[in-house]
């Protein structure tokens, strides 16, 4: 029997969580988060929080509850628990625009919004992204479709289109996930040149953080291609 399920009320659900997320505390873990703007910070390890999901039934009013506490450890959850089939382009654009910060944001691409049917067509729309959250979850959930060899050659030609100008105006903390998507296409032989080509581009910018994704997608071609 699952300690979380729908034969609870949703209030004694959500309680059942943070008494879990109360019994993993880490203080000095969460001390070192506090700074990311969590409302409240229980410390709890992500890989803890994974073992902890699998005592939660998947469950759309207790994800989108949790999600609402501006809790780390609740968001987190919630991106883990949400059913695929209950996730609306609505929710998904909603969540997108409420992940506050690189955590929040990674982690919606990779626990869910990855497994939606519609996930290529958040990448198109984020394309035009301003704001650098929804700029760092557009690129990492590209680059998790090129992983699962989902990604289409036009989609994949729309962002190169625009990766420089992207480096140039986003906020630092979007960086590595730009540089990241660079790594996963230059894999695509026939994509290799035209990342060669970004890189030198950037290379020759003035700017420090055009010349650090410049340096991490040049290492890892030449080490690990």
């Amino acid at each position: 029997m699952q300690k979380v399920n729908k034969t609870l009320d949703l209030h004694e659900r959500v309680r059942r969580v943070k008494e879990m997320l109360r019994l993993s505390m880490d203080g000095s873990t969460a001390a070192r988060l506090r700074h990311l703007g969590y409302k409240l910070v229980f410390g709890v390890t992500y890989p803890r929080l994974r073992e902890l999901t699998v005592e939660i039934e998947p469950d759309a009013d207790l994800a989108d509850k949790l999600w609402g506490l501006r809790q780390r450890e609740t968001m987190l959850i919630a991106t883990i628990i949400m059913p695929t089939e209950c996730c609306t382009p609505e929710i998904a654009d909603k969540w997108v625009g409420e992940a506050f910060n690189e955590e929040i944001a990674e982690y919606l691409s990779r626990n869910l919004l990855i497994r939606l049917d519609f996930a290529d067509a958040i990448v198109d729309k984020l394309a035009g992204a301003t704001e650098w959250q929804q700029t760092l979850i557009g690129y990492s959930l590209h680059s998790r479709l090129l992983m699962n060899d989902k990604a289409s050659d036009a989609m994949i030609s729309k962002y190169l289109s625009k990766v420089v100008a992207d480096v140039q105006k986003t906020d630092t903390k979007a960086l590595a996930s730009i540089a990241f998507f660079l790594k996963q296409v230059s894999r695509r032989e026939s994509y290799l040149d035209r990342v060669k080509t970004l890189v030198a581009e950037l290379k020759e910018s003035e700017s420090m953080s055009a010349k650090w994704v410049a340096e991490e997608v040049d290492t890892y071609i030449e080490y690990s291609l």
